[in-house]
């Protein structure tokens, strides 16, 4: 199903391409914070080494933990009220709170749902300074104070975790997440102060607001299409009465059986993914030669190659005439009869591109599923969410408007549902 010119431009030119615009404006926009967050070449190959060790089994089994002490959290205050406004922040702070936990080794106290709330907010106020089109003109007197003041926040965040763990490594000797690597480098002179603050910069961004988005659409998904919800309710129930621990389900036993709410999360970033466009630009000095079996084809140097995902993830010819419709079980091998035999399609997954490809292809790639799946388990071990209609409106024209909501998504820099039109939402115990 994937293009061949496609795989050879992502997988086959991994020193040759480079992160294109806009995203490398932005990244540059960014150094406002006095950080480099942009790499290219062999300097790009020594990051990626370092930090994708942190990305491991034991690193894993963490998430998924910690992702489910938080999500009870969060729905424990979801469910105060009759209905909720399920807001991109909540969900933001909760992918926060498991990345400080996980990956920077931060207390439960440190990373609580406020601190982590207000750490999300200034990094948004951040993002869309530095997101903002050029044709709205520069920030004006007040904006320029406030995203001064965000940046200020950021950077003592960013300082503190690193103060914080360099007084406390002897305690943490063996400690294998990704602070600690980013800071055992420095021994070796491989990484210098501003390239560490560089990387948690990059990895708090990247880290929780695609998860967080991705989170949000599902969840809305749901409470729009009931029987897709049913259908994985069925396989939460079976999985939470054969492979819970004291209530817990297990990592070990679990997370390879989530099957169904595998293919809800794939088919959501099938159409919604976070990144609809991914950017490749060619080295200045060279042409690049893309060669696909007999055919060969030059691309200039210094020349950007877009690459339309949603295009790719919506095409008919290979994902049928409802290529365009939300429906999970396209992911579900055909020789499936029941809910025991369900076998999620491996080689389908191979045709998404919600963390990129190839070289460059997202090292926090199974952080993200782990934190996604073991959420969604927890929210619906019990629980199941529906939409609450305004007063006068009925449930299925209340469901029509929220998947309006969702189809006018847009991008800043990540793929996002409007603010300015929040839907409520309820959970009900089962």
């Amino acid at each position: 199903m994937m293009s061949p010119w496609l795989s050879a431009i992502l997988a086959g030119a991994a020193l040759c391409f480079y992160v294109g615009w806009p995203w490398y404006t932005m990244w540059k926009r960014a150094k406002s914070l006095g950080l480099p967050v942009i790499v290219e070449g062999s300097q790009w190959q020594r990051h990626r080494r370092h930090t994708a060790q942190a990305f491991n089994k034991k690193t894993h089994e963490n998430v998924w933990a910690e992702t489910l002490k938080e999500t009870s959290m969060l729905l424990e205050y979801w469910t105060n009220d009759e209905s909720k406004t399920i807001t991109r922040s909540d969900l933001a702070a909760l992918s926060l709170a498991v990345l400080c936990r996980v990956c920077f080794g931060m207390s439960e106290g440190d990373a609580t749902r406020e601190k982590t709330g207000m750490i999300t907010s200034e990094l948004r106020l951040f993002l869309k300074s530095i997101t903002r089109p050029a044709v709205f003109g520069p920030l004006s007197k007040q904006e320029k104070k406030d995203v001064a003041a965000s940046q200020q926040t950021l950077k003592r965040f960013m300082a503190k975790l690193v103060e914080t763990r360099r007084d406390a490594s002897s305690s943490r000797q063996g400690s294998s997440d990704l602070i600690a690597w980013l800071l055992g480098t420095i021994d070796s002179d491989q990484f210098s102060e501003d390239e560490i603050m560089g990387n948690l910069f990059l990895f708090i961004f990247a880290g929780h607001e695609t998860t967080a988005g991705t989170l949000g659409y599902i969840i809305h998904l749901l409470a729009i299409y009931p029987a897709w919800q049913d259908w994985v309710i069925e396989e939460v129930d079976l999985i939470y009465q054969e492979s819970t621990r004291d209530g817990n389900p297990d990592y070990s036993e679990t997370y390879h059986r989530l099957t169904r709410l595998r293919a809800v999360l794939f088919e959501t970033l099938r159409l919604y993914g976070p990144v609809p466009t991914i950017v490749r630009k060619s080295d200045k000095q060279h042409n690049q030669v893309v060669t696909v079996g007999q055919k060969e084809v030059v691309i200039p140097g210094d020349c950007q190659v877009y690459i339309n995902t949603i295009a790719i993830h919506t095409d008919p010819d290979d994902w049928g005439p409802d290529s365009q419709t939300w429906r999970p079980d396209r992911w579900i091998s055909e020789a499936s009869s029941t809910l025991s035999e369900c076998e999620f399609s491996s080689e389908m997954s191979k045709c998404i591109f919600a963390w990129g490809d190839g070289p460059r292809m997202c090292p926090g790639r199974k952080f993200s599923q782990v934190e996604i799946l073991a959420s969604l388990l927890r929210l619906f071990m019990g629980h199941r969410v529906e939409i609450v209609p305004r007063a006068g409106q009925s449930l299925q024209d209340a469901r029509s408007e929220a998947y309006s909501l969702i189809q006018d998504s847009t991008v800043g820099l990540t793929l996002q549902m409007p603010g300015h039109r929040p839907v409520n939402l309820r959970w009900i115990r089962r």
